[in-house]
């Protein structure tokens, strides 16, 4: 398999060498794509600010201090979600979300 790759890449350039303008052609086309996906990119994540469905998002939780991993994460329970829920008076809505990480195993051939 990658001695055939290795062969179409090889036998790709030697095409390039023989055909210089359709060379110019392909690294003007391939530069202009890098360029668009760039602009893009930038646009999406510097240029437009991020879309809230309302004024304004803010977490609610305790620190609590994690001993195995020498750190703090910002913790509730279900039941101080809903008391939270019920109680709110400055805002429209709540909602919940659970963050959790797992390890996958390696496969091994």
């Amino acid at each position: 398999m990658a001695r055939e790759v290795w062969q179409d890449v090889r036998y790709g350039c030697r095409m390039l060498g023989k055909k210089p303008g359709f060379k110019t052609v392909a690294c003007v086309a391939g530069h202009r794509v890098g360029a668009n996906c760039a602009i893009l990119v930038c646009d999406a994540l510097l240029l437009r600010p991020f879309r809230s469905p309302g004024p304004e998002i803010m977490t609610v939780g305790s620190m609590k201090r994690l001993e195995s991993l020498r750190a703090t994460a910002l913790v509730s329970s279900y039941r101080d979600y809903v008391d939270v829920r019920d109680r709110a008076s400055s805002y429209e809505g709540l909602a919940a979300f659970s963050y959790n990480t797992a390890a996958l195993p390696a496969i091994r051939r």
